[in-house]
């Protein structure tokens, strides 16, 4: 059957599965591997958002056969990503349809050493060590991915075509689902939103990744979680969810998911170490906020909600700077020390701001709605913005004025009736990220590095 990169699957083929294929799409064959993953998850995004093109995932050379006799014509674009060679005499053409689309060799270097005569002469293949695939040069993956794809006419959207917000509009509104949301974040979501999930139902399905659960343990046994006083002790993932709360564990799994999700492109200046620091500085701004600053929101704001909102509130910029990085370029060179992030994409023409991109694919997940309204207004807020939203946008401007925003002189821009609704002013915005800020600069790079290890 085909599947959907990030699912599991057995390989078997179906003749309902193969006829459900896509108009057009990228077949893929992967085989397990973290270095496979890898490289595979950075195929599948720049499918998607530079060329509007669904990834389907064959699991053996078999299947991919039987996939290619069906929808040969529909398939723009073949990847192999493994760590044996293949058989350039049999495979390869039958990959490539004879060479009149492009097939990708994702392979570790000695093995493209071995392959390069044989492959030499043949139309259409394409060679590329994994070794190079996040290097810039004229051997990078996406450079070769991209004159192969304008070869045939597929070509990625141009940052200065005038008729860019449509484009990518209708681009992002084709995709079924947010590619940059793993599946165990929504599986996750509906445990810890459900009023009867058990402690057994969410260990069962963390149990299903030990990567996951050994970061959930580092996270939970940290200093921010555990508190100072009982360091030294470790919990057991029974103990961290009783302890915590299934919701809380919860929220660190999902966070730990989404922080080992992203690729970046060997062309992106983005700072993905640097967005992530903002986006957990947010949440623990948020949380630190409601526990432990006496600031009351107009109406209970459950931790599950603003962690994940907090965390996911600046999502469109990951899609600016992974995959339109000429534009978010731009925005970054007209920040200054009185204009945010925000501000510099208004001053462009606010074509496809981080919020409404966030917003537009966070509603193509099963996140839930309050959740999607809060990633896009928390700069806008709207007339009457909800608790949620005023919440992520207090905390958002707490971060910046700590020097933990997109850069460390980017400026905070409160809305004054935001801060009203939760009892604030200027004056003790100011006490309070003086309070927080030592701790929150300290166990964000703690949590961050323990989450990327």
């Amino acid at each position: 059957m085909l599947k959907k990169p990030g699912m599991t699957t057995t390989t078997e083929t179906t003749n309902d599965a193969a006829d459900a294929a896509p108009e057009n799409f990228a077949l893929l064959i992967q085989q397990d591997g973290k270095t496979e993953t890898t490289l595979a998850k950075f195929v599948t995004l720049l499918m998607s958002y530079r060329y509007g093109l669904t990834v389907e995932t064959a699991g053996d050379f078999i299947q991919a056969a039987t996939v290619i006799r069906r929808h040969g014509r529909r398939i723009r674009c073949v990847y192999v990503i493994q760590e044996k060679a293949i058989s350039a005499r049999t495979t390869v053409p039958a990959l490539s349809l004879a060479g009149t689309i492009p097939l990708f060799l994702l392979f570790p270097g000695h093995i493209c050493n071995s392959m390069e005569e044989s492959l030499a002469g043949m139309d259409g293949v394409h060679l590329c060590r994994w070794e190079l695939a996040f290097a810039s040069g004229d051997e990078s993956l996406q450079r070769s991915i991209g004159e192969a794809m304008a070869a045939i006419d597929v070509n990625a959207l141009v940052i200065d075509d005038n008729d860019l917000e449509k484009k990518v509009k209708d681009r992002l509104e084709r995709l079924d689902t947010l590619p940059t949301l793993p599946a165990v974040v929504l599986h996750i979501m509906r445990v810890i939103t459900d009023p009867k999930a058990t402690i057994a139902q969410l260990e069962e399905l963390l149990m299903r990744d030990s990567a996951i659960v050994l970061k959930v343990m580092q996270v939970a046994n940290s200093p921010y979680f555990m508190g100072t006083s009982r360091a030294g002790q470790r919990w057991s993932l029974q103990e961290a969810v009783v302890r915590l709360g299934v919701r809380k564990v919860g929220a660190v799994a999902q966070q730990i998911a989404l922080i080992n999700t992203f690729v970046r492109p060997e062309d992106s200046d983005f700072s993905i170490e640097r967005f992530w620091q903002h986006s957990v500085a947010t949440a623990m701004i948020a949380d630190r906020l409601l526990e432990e600053e006496g600031v009351t929101p107009p109406e209970e704001i459950e931790f599950n909600d603003y962690w994940l909102a907090a965390l996911l509130h600046d999502c469109g910029k990951v899609v600016q700077g992974f995959f339109f990085h000429d534009y978010y370029d731009r925005i970054v060179r007209t920040m200054d020390e009185s204009t945010d992030f925000s501000q510099a994409e208004e001053e462009l023409g606010g074509a496809i701001t981080h919020e409404w991109i966030g917003e537009l694919l966070l509603k193509k997940s099963d996140m839930p709605s309050n959740i999607s309204r809060a990633v896009g207004l928390h700069h806008a807020l709207g007339e009457r913005p909800a608790p949620l939203t005023g919440l992520v946008h207090i905390a958002d401007n707490m971060a910046k004025e700590m020097g933990l925003g997109l850069t460390e002189e980017e400026p905070a821009n409160y809305d004054r009736e935001v801060l009203k609704m939760f009892g604030l002013k200027r004056e003790s915005t100011r006490k309070v990220v003086s309070n927080l800020s030592s701790m929150v600069k300290t166990e964000v790079r703690r949590l961050i590095k323990e989450c990327m290890s």
